[in-house]
């Protein structure tokens, strides 16, 4: 049976890597694995989530409900968002000071932003939380360290550390809390190891080449800035001309 998780947090929080390193990490764990991005048009604040659903048996399409609710802040419009998308058996994760909750929720309260401050930043909340789910599904914590840590090869060894600390905390909490819940097995198979995980980003990306594209000018934003992005990876390798446009209107 797939479980879905709606991890939501504020914009320039760091949900863009929960959004990118979860899937992975389920993948390597032999699951099969769904993400869709949900996001508003602002730089910064407001509440953006990622949807990714879980399971042993493929998984290709949007569901409204929610398993699991996990909430990298304490914005209480991450909760007012994804209201209609909760259920009687929805399970919150939050801060263990966030307010102002319904008494006929389910919540799992953790030392989200606590354990973050201490280790440096309260942006650590995002691999506590990557940790945390890890937990709840029974991924081997080796796994997890390991693709966070090639996830985050090009900074600093403080940062590198930092964020598998922040992992290793949230583990420890999904264990504890997972002996609270009755959570769906889910049977991990190696073969799914050896599929390939691609973005929508990078699907029309790899077709607009192989339906002949030759060149493509475009001036990047969300949610088509992928797409460039991808292009631009591929054009050393194609006859393929990537150009960004100056402004906007260009």
């Amino acid at each position: 049976m797939p479980l879905l998780f709606i991890i939501a947090g504020e914009a320039g929080q760091g949900i863009q890597t929960v959004e990118v390193l979860l899937p992975k990490i389920f993948k390597k764990a032999g699951l099969n694995v769904f993400s869709y991005k949900e996001y508003m048009s602002r730089v910064r604040g407001g509440s953006n989530s990622t949807l990714i659903r879980v399971s042993d048996i493929p998984v290709r399409a949007f569901k409204q409900k929610a398993d699991f609710a996990l909430f990298l802040s304490n914005d209480v419009s991450h909760l007012k968002r994804i209201s209609n998308r909760l259920s009687s058996d929805s399970i919150l994760v939050v801060d263990e000071e966030f307010p102002g909750i319904d008494d006929t929720l389910k919540v799992l309260r953790i030392p989200l932003l606590k354990t973050a401050s201490a280790l440096g930043n309260k942006i650590y909340a995002n691999s506590v939380m990557i940790g945390f789910a890890t937990a709840l599904l029974g991924v081997d914590l080796e796994n997890t360290l390991n693709i966070v840590k090639q996830y985050f090869s090009k900074k600093s060894k403080e940062v590198i550390f930092q964020n598998l600390e922040a992992v290793k905390s949230g583990y420890e909490n999904g264990l504890a809390s997972k002996k609270k819940l009755s959570i769906t097995k889910l049977k991990q198979n190696k073969q799914i190891c050896d599929q390939f995980l691609l973005s929508g980003a990078e699907a029309v990306a790899f077709g607009a080449l192989a339906g002949g594209c030759n060149f493509i000018s475009s001036y990047p934003m969300s949610p088509s800035t992928g797409v460039l992005v991808q292009l631009a990876k591929l054009s050393d390798n194609f006859d393929l001309i990537v150009e960004q446009t100056e402004d906007e209107i260009s």
